[in-house]
C-alpha cells in the first residue's frame, strides 16, 4: 500500500478583479425610465371586472419612500386611485371552527416585503392598464355569479338525508339543518 499524503499538487487560485463592475439592473425596471420609482412585478395580472386589482410592487431604491396611493390609467382614459399597502397575516384572536386559520390584513407599507397596490376595478374594464410608464396587460375575467339560495326540503334526495347508523351523521345533519334554516 502506497501513501499519497502530500503528493497532491496545489493549484494557485487567481482572483479576477474588475476595475468597475457593471450595476445590477433589476429586470422590473429594465424597460422603464429612471424617473419611475415604483413598478409592478407582474405584467399580466388577473383582473376581475368590478373586483379589486392586487399588484405586487417593487421600488427602485430603498431611499424612495412608498407613496400612500398610485393612480392607474385605463386604456379608455379613466383613472383609478389605488392604495399602497403591506399585506400581512396573523392568527385569529378567537378560535372557532368556522373561522379561517389565518386573518389577512393590510397596514401602512414598511420595508420591501409583501407590498401591493389595491385598486378597485370598473365592471366594464378591458384592454391595458398603465402604472406610470409601465404597461400592464391584465387577464380580464368576469366575476362569479351570485350565490344561489339554499335548497328547499323538496330538493333533498336520499343521499342528502342522514344515515342514523353512521357515527358522524349527527354533525352532518346539524350542518345541513343550519344551511336549510331549520
Amino acid at each position: 500500500m502506497i501513501a499519497l499524503v502530500g503528493l497532491i499538487p496545489v493549484m494557485p487560485v487567481m482572483a479576477v478583479v474588475c476595475a468597475q463592475d457593471p450595476p445590477i439592473v433589476d429586470p422590473v425596471f429594465a424597460r422603464l425610465p429612471e424617473e419611475q420609482a415604483v413598478a409592478s412585478t407582474v405584467d399580466t395580472p388577473v383582473a376581475v371586472r368590478g373586483g379589486v386589482l392586487v399588484l405586487p410592487l417593487r421600488r427602485r431604491s430603498r431611499e424612495v419612500a412608498w407613496p400612500s396611493s398610485i393612480d392607474l390609467l385605463l386604456s379608455d382614459g379613466r383613472k383609478i386611485a389605488g392604495s399602497v399597502v403591506r399585506v400581512t397575516t396573523r392568527d385569529p384572536t378567537q378560535s372557532h371552527w368556522t373561522m379561517p386559520a389565518v386573518v389577512v390584513a393590510t397596514e401602512v407599507p414598511t420595508g420591501d416585503v409583501d407590498i401591493a397596490l389595491l385598486a378597485p376595478l370598473p365592471v366594464d374594464g378591458e384592454d391595458s392598464v398603465m402604472l406610470g410608464r409601465q404597461e400592464l396587460e391584465p387577464i380580464w375575467m368576469d366575476p362569479l355569479p351570485p350565490a344561489q339560495p339554499p335548497a328547499r326540503d323538496s330538493d333533498l334526495t336520499a343521499t342528502d338525508t342522514p344515515d342514523v347508523t353512521a357515527p358522524n351523521e349527527h354533525f352532518r345533519a346539524v350542518l345541513q339543518a343550519h344551511r336549510l334554516g331549520i
